[in-house]
């Protein structure tokens, strides 16, 4: 499966509290990620880009190298399981490839299998998110959670004022009206 057509990666970690989490990253870019199939061992590194600031993947890659990671094409449907171990790199040469990527994980391929996929619906992609970052061209906005105002205690320095280059600050009923209307 080529990373072109698996449009999402699921990846599996624990907290330190082992509990499961099961965050999932957007593939913009064709062939961001290569989804083995055959001979483990280092791939092309998927990307990390600006979250949520909980560092639910990142952050568990730290205290636990392992990851299992979850490789979908709905529109074949088809399915691929890869397991690791991850390694996070700030420095590493790809990223300049990944436009607005901020650190890109190195996993080398310990087992890799498909997974049946016939509970997989077939899905077509309609568009690409205006979230999600794409070569060649302007940087994504930022999201529309950063304006919620119970937020803004939270947000990193290089994002305080977020809210107000958006309009102002909502409370977190409007962010959820928004985005009942296809506007988060």
């Amino acid at each position: 499966m080529s990373g072109s057509r698996a449009r999402r990666l699921f990846d599996v970690k624990h907290h330190a509290d082992l509990l499961p989490s099961f965050p999932n990253r957007p593939n913009s870019q064709p062939n961001a990620w290569s989804a083995p199939i055959k001979n483990p061992g280092p791939r092309r590194p998927p990307p990390s880009y600006n979250g949520n600031g909980m560092f639910l993947s990142m952050g568990n890659i730290g205290g636990n190298h392992k990851v299992g990671l979850l490789f979908i094409d709905f529109e074949t449907p088809h399915r691929v399981r890869v397991h690791g171990d991850a390694h996070i790199d700030r420095e590493d040469p790809l990223l300049a490839e990944f436009p607005g990527a901020e650190l890109l994980v190195r996993v080398t391929v310990q087992e890799t299998f498909i997974n049946c996929p016939r509970y997989v619906h077939k899905y077509q992609r309609v568009q690409t998110s205006k979230y999600a970052p794409q070569g060649g061209c302007a940087p994504p906005p930022p999201p529309q959670w950063k304006r919620i105002d119970a937020m803004q205690d939270v947000l990193p320095k290089r994002e305080k004022g977020v809210a107000e280059k958006l309009g102002g600050t909502i409370t977190f009923e409007e962010y959820v009206a928004a985005v009942s209307k296809g506007e988060g």
